[in-house]
């Protein structure tokens, strides 16, 4: 997992420098919230995973005590 995690992060840099997302669409969240452009966007994305490493965690805390 880690490593995938470490590759995806190696990948979306060389794209971000790259100016693969200078196109980017606004998007509205499903919390409302509107990613008006790629930075916006990636701290989005960061805290999302956050919540679901949070919730592994807990379940995995659960489950092995």
């Amino acid at each position: 997992m880690a490593f995938i995690l470490k590759e995806t992060s190696k990948l979306l840099a060389s794209d971000y420098d790259e100016g693969y997302f200078a196109e980017y669409k606004t998007y509205s969240t499903s919390f409302g919230l509107e990613l008006k452009n790629i930075e916006n966007a990636i701290i989005y994305n960061n805290i999302h995973e956050g919540i679901h490493l949070g919730h592994a965690m807990a379940q995995r805390k659960i489950l092995l005590g």
